[in-house]
């Protein structure tokens, strides 16, 4: 699977689908101690990005782990 839903609000009427296959990079902050605090900033092949706090930034992080078959 290449897509990831994130950025979900809680009434689940407002995401964003990201494809997996066209981020280049992911830069990861405060990933340890609170989960409101984590940041991922992901940078798409095109040269944009987009800045994920929180939970979202778990879902991004736990996707691309998955899709590289990375260990957890």
């Amino acid at each position: 699977m290449t897509l990831v839903r994130v950025n979900a609000a809680d009434s689940g009427s407002e995401f964003s689908i990201l494809n997996l296959q066209t981020i280049t990079r992911v830069d990861c902050r405060n990933f340890v101690g609170e989960r409101e605090d984590r940041q991922a900033t992901v940078f798409f092949s095109d040269g944009g990005n987009v800045v994920f706090t929180g939970a979202d930034a778990d879902r991004v992080v736990n996707a691309l782990e998955d899709f590289a078959h990375y260990p957890r």
